[in-house]
């Protein structure tokens, strides 16, 4: 009925979404999938409520939500203190095999929707791991809020998992018992038209304004997976938006995924303030590997990690898809054009070097090649970019002797990025990376297969400051550990971001309040001017024009990221 379940709805939730006001219709299911879906299908309508009652209930196929409307369990939260009393518990048994990834909720919201999902436990019953989100939403609306839920001890690669162009909030949520690997949340929420993520990268980042999706009000207890895993935390991708505020947070990593394997671009901007980190081993904070992040105000303790990192990863693989690697001659990429280091618009990329591989030794991770036929300065090499041309295959060269190059990549058997004798090679370098920490808009692309080129991105740069491990006051800033990237240029340390103001807090839709109309905080800087680098002197080998291999397939987002070795040096570990 309607009337005064409106009253005692809006009493119970705390929040009556904005324009959702008039009175709603509470339809209380029996806890089953097949129960809650019924009652979605064919009686509730937008504005309206479902409701979960106490009890464990075993779901073995998801609930599609298409409607703006609110799932209600009894599970109660306090993300101050981890502690959670279960009420309405959903058992997982999902079918591990659905296309697509099987989750609990599949959500689709749009312009004028508001869903809510709160009061719900998330537990496993098998332990065959699902992907893709428990809870899962995409569409286009800004009203979207999950809450007070409790994730225990669950096999899903990802809790909650934002796509389309979703902005909202999930707020006051416990993460406990997290199984290896597992358990991360993804922002994929700038996919705009097209899918890729392309709009957003062609904007400003908008930093302290409501176009991101907020998690704040976290407990994340990643205390029992260990050392140098994945579990819990946060993930970007395809232009993805995200902000974490006023969390606690137990061994757990936030990264953003780059512009790399697939035709997507990568995570494009994070917020990350106002938490307390604690830590029970040595690591560097992933931090972002395309786009920019703005990080303060947070404390750390325990054993004092090693900063945020800013990694290119395409300059150490040669991954398949639109953008490939980072070798100096890719035309996505900033690169050397002149013997003297520098770039010159419409100049092709510059070949300092070229030869064939004599011998290999070292290991997978750092092969050292030798050229017999080479009489080198040592470490004249040293962060340039060496290339396969029969491929394109991609290391970084970390140093050189007289004939001898030092790489890194990671090794891949299944693409054949495993150098060889017999192999010929090139020596570029790379000024700027497509979509590398620091760089934010630039030129509008569009399409399956667009034209390689540089997109002209404005250097928005990173901004950490206040950010203190507790025990003896020291700051926590940043790891760059690619080149090229410079200090005061694309990262800038103990230094607030100009103009910013964080957005407001509790959320609006947390607090019941209207969003407010945010001030732009970020003003792009010029085109860039790639700094001059001192080059050696070039090789009488002729200049090559670089020319861009067949773009396959882009392999989908599920497919595992290669892991490099388990040392945090001289790149963190990805996802």
């Amino acid at each position: 009925m309607k009337g005064t379940g409106t009253l005692l709805l809006a009493l119970f939730l705390g929040v009556c979404f904005a324009s959702h006001c008039e009175a709603t219709t509470v339809y209380h299911s029996n806890g089953s999938a097949a129960n809650v879906q019924q009652i979605h299908d064919t009686q509730a309508v937008d504005g309206d409520t479902i409701t979960l009652p106490v009890g464990t209930f075993s779901w073995t196929t998801h609930v599609t939500i298409t409607k703006g409307i609110t799932i209600q369990g009894q599970t109660t939260v306090d993300s101050d203190t981890g502690i959670c009393n279960d009420q309405t518990i959903l058992l997982d048994n999902l079918d591990p095999n659905y296309p697509g990834g099987e989750g609990y909720f599949h959500c689709t919201a749009n312009t004028g929707q508001s869903l809510r999902i709160t009061g719900l436990t998330f537990k496993a019953g098998t332990t065959t791991s699902k992907y893709n989100g428990a809870i899962r939403v995409s569409g286009n609306s800004n009203q979207v809020r999950l809450d007070h839920l409790h994730f225990t001890n669950l096999y899903h690669t990802n809790y909650i998992a934002i796509y389309g162009t979703i902005y909202g909030v999930a707020d006051h949520v416990v993460e406990d018992y997290i199984p290896s690997q597992l358990g991360q949340n993804r922002a994929f929420n700038g996919a705009g038209a097209g899918g890729y993520g392309d709009e957003v990268w062609s904007q400003l980042a908008g930093y302290g304004g409501p176009d991101f999706f907020f998690f704040e009000d976290w407990y994340c207890d990643n205390s029992t997976g260990g050392a140098f895993s994945a579990n819990g935390g946060w993930d970007a991708s395809t232009g993805g938006k995200f902000v974490i505020r006023h969390c606690h947070l137990y061994n757990i990593e936030i990264l953003c995924h780059g512009t790399e394997a697939e035709r997507t671009r990568g995570g494009r901007a994070q917020e990350i303030y106002n938490n307390d980190y604690h830590w029970s081993y040595l690591t560097t904070m992933d931090g972002v590997r395309s786009g920019t992040l703005v990080v303060h105000d947070n404390t750390y303790d325990g054993i004092e990690p090693q900063g945020y990192g800013l990694q290119t990863y395409r300059m150490i693989f040669g991954y398949d898809g639109t953008w490939q690697g980072a070798t100096g001659a890719n035309p996505w990429d900033y690169n050397v054009t002149e013997p003297d280091g520098t770039h010159v618009d419409g100049h092709p990329p510059y070949l300092f070097q070229s030869g064939t591989v004599s011998s290999v030794g070292g290991s997978a991770f750092d092969p050292i090649i030798t050229d017999s036929g080479k009489s080198w300065t040592p470490g004249q090499w040293t962060n340039y970019n060496l290339r396969r041309p029969s491929d394109g295959a991609t290391w970084l060269i970390t140093g050189n002797g007289s004939n001898t190059l030092n790489l890194y990549q990671w090794p891949d058997n299944c693409c054949n990025q495993n150098i060889i004798a017999g192999d010929t090679y090139e020596i570029h370098k790379v000024l700027e990376a497509i979509d590398q920490p620091g760089l934010g808009a630039g030129d509008l692309i569009s399409g399956a297969n667009p034209t390689p080129r540089w997109l002209h991105q404005v250097r928005e740069g990173c901004y950490s400051w206040n950010n203190i491990y507790t025990p003896d006051g020291s700051h926590i800033n940043w790891r760059p550990e690619s080149p090229g990237l410079v200090e005061q240029r694309d990262y800038f340390s103990d230094t607030p971001l100009p103009g910013y103001t964080p957005y407001v807090y509790p959320h609006p839709l947390v607090s019941g309040q209207p969003q407010p109309t945010p001030t732009p905080t970020i003003v792009p800087t010029a085109t860039p001017t790639a700094t001059p680098t001192v080059a050696p002197s070039p090789s009488p080998t002729p200049t090559p024009t670089a020319t861009p291999t067949a773009t396959p397939t882009p392999k989908p987002m599920a497919t595992p990221t290669p892991k490099p070795r388990a040392t945090p040096t001289p790149w963190p570990r990805p996802r």
